[in-house]
């Protein structure tokens, strides 16, 4: 699951310690939903640069608009 970065990041006003207050929730609520067995990988563009050519060949691709 992916939460890609919003544009504002690139801007030099952006404050990461305000966003990171209040994370966005939705990957995380939808994770709490499968089955305890699935294994679910939150990645945010926030915290780290996603490399999609990097990662497993995952069965299913969640990207949060």
């Amino acid at each position: 699951m992916i939460l890609p970065a919003l544009t504002e990041v690139a801007s030099p006003l952006f404050r990461p310690i305000e966003y990171s207050l209040f994370p966005p929730l939705g990957l995380a609520t939808l994770a709490g939903y499968l089955d305890p067995d699935d294994e679910v990988t939150l990645l945010d563009e926030h915290v780290e640069r996603v490399d999609i050519e990097a990662l497993d060949s995952p069965d299913l691709l969640v990207v949060q608009p």
